[in-house]
């Protein structure tokens, strides 16, 4: 399948061919038609400020490596009502007061890093998409999906919710009707009150690991774990798992 390459200024001849030959952002449209139907845009290390919609669909766009190249600015928009899309290994940081919202019914998100601080970090506008393998911090989110548009996936994902420690009126709730079917996530907060979430997300989750995630969230489903996942250095952002983290080998391939 055709591959192609963006960075956040020309490189080279800017063809597109290499990374060395870069296309500029600005050449998004010709690279998604260069790309076309299952091709694959790799986005070189840098900064994409206020990229507006990417939506060829069958694309998938892809930071070349694991959260080098960073989405930042206004709402990002992926996908549409008849395209679909993956967007891989990006670091996306919506501004202060935007979403970043994914539509096609087989939009896929994975591998990315997710800093939301808006009312809405994400929401998906189709139902159906899968959302894995990803990092989500969040001090302010209020939810993810919107009204009935469950996602269809929700995998391998970890939550974190930090900074409201000891808020009593809770900080976070997914959507009406979009509590996801999670399975091998590890969903934490530092919310000592234990009230950062009204939903109850356990109960529909499977090999799931929640700690501090509500009262809603401290038994149920299906063999998930309810205990501290022993974070390598939760305060200071190191969200590896340490060797005794109850969450090793907890998860389950089928």
């Amino acid at each position: 399948m055709p591959t192609v390459y963006i960075a956040p200024t020309a490189q080279g001849s800017a063809d597109g061919t290499s990374e060395a030959n870069a296309y500029a952002i600005g050449s998004i449209a010709t690279a998604e038609s260069d790309a076309g139907s299952g091709g694959t845009i790799y986005f070189l290390d840098g900064t994409y400020t206020n990229i507006g919609t990417w939506d060829a669909d069958g694309v998938t766009y892809e930071s070349l490596n694991l959260h080098g190249a960073e989405i930042t600015g206004t709402q990002p928009n992926f996908g549409s009502a008849s395209a679909s899309v993956t967007i891989k290994k990006f670091k996306i940081t919506p501004n202060s007061t935007e979403r970043f919202y994914v539509y096609g019914a087989s939009s896929v998100i994975d591998q990315i890093f997710l800093t939301a601080t808006s009312s809405f970090g994400y929401w998906v506008q189709t139902q159906g998409v899968k959302f894995n393998n990803s990092l989500i911090v969040s001090n302010n989110c209020s939810g993810i999906g919107r009204d009935n548009q469950k996602l269809s996936e929700f995998k391998g994902n970890t939550f974190v919710v930090t900074g409201i420690d000891g808020n009593s009126s809770g900080s976070l709730s997914f959507s009406a009707g979009s509590a996801p079917p999670a399975k091998n996530c590890i969903f934490i907060s530092d919310d000592t009150a234990d009230n950062v979430i009204s939903a109850s997300i356990a109960s529909s989750s499977t090999n799931c690991c929640f700690h501090r995630f509500g009262t809603n969230n401290a038994s149920g489903g299906t063999n998930n774990v309810f205990s501290d996942p022993l974070l390598v250095d939760f305060t200071n952002g190191d969200y590896r798992l340490r060797p005794t983290s109850p969450c090793i080998n907890a998860a389950t391939a089928s």
